[in-house]
């Protein structure tokens, strides 16, 4: 992955016996203007990311990106519900099955 003054998401494949391959750069899909950080992934490929973006409520959202034939989708931002304004949502954490999620909180 190139350097970048922004925070992007990147993956590797991990082998327990050689260690990890070499990083591959998720896209622009999913990597978009603004920073991406704290991702977590669900048994099909969704990631649930927090991130700094044009239509972020406040200091930083939480989004859903689907994962569907190999491609991720375009990001959606999870609302209202989880995202206020003026607070910075942050490491969320989904269960493998996508039936729950934990996160931070600030501001």
């Amino acid at each position: 992955m190139a350097e970048s003054a922004q925070l992007e998401l990147g993956a590797r494949t991990i082998s327990a016996y050689q260690g990890g391959g070499a990083p591959r750069h998720l896209g622009d899909r999913v990597n978009g203007p603004g920073d991406e950080h704290y991702v977590t992934a669900t048994t099909d490929g969704t990631l649930y990311i927090a991130a700094v973006r044009s239509d972020s409520r406040g200091l930083g959202d939480l989004y859903r990106i689907p994962y569907t034939n190999g491609q991720y989708g375009d990001p959606v931002n999870l609302g209202p519900t989880l995202n206020a304004p003026e607070t910075h949502e942050t490491t969320p954490y989904v269960s493998p099955d996508g039936r729950y999620m934990i996160y931070g909180v600030r501001g």
